[in-house]
């Protein structure tokens, strides 16, 4: 996130990580940032998914 800090990438495979490890809240958080960066129909979906799933 240092080296890339604009990259939609890089918070989206957080978000991913996060989700993996079960943590929704950080999850979101970073999916949520990456949406900001770059909107991916998919991601999107993630988050109501996440958010649906509390």
């Amino acid at each position: 996130m240092e080296n890339y800090p604009n990259s939609y990438n890089v918070y989206s495979s957080m978000g991913q990580y996060y989700e993996r490890l079960g943590d929704k809240i950080k999850a979101i958080e970073f999916y949520e940032k990456a949406v900001t960066i770059k909107e991916y129909p998919e991601t999107m979906n993630k988050i109501v998914e996440l958010r649906s799933s509390k």
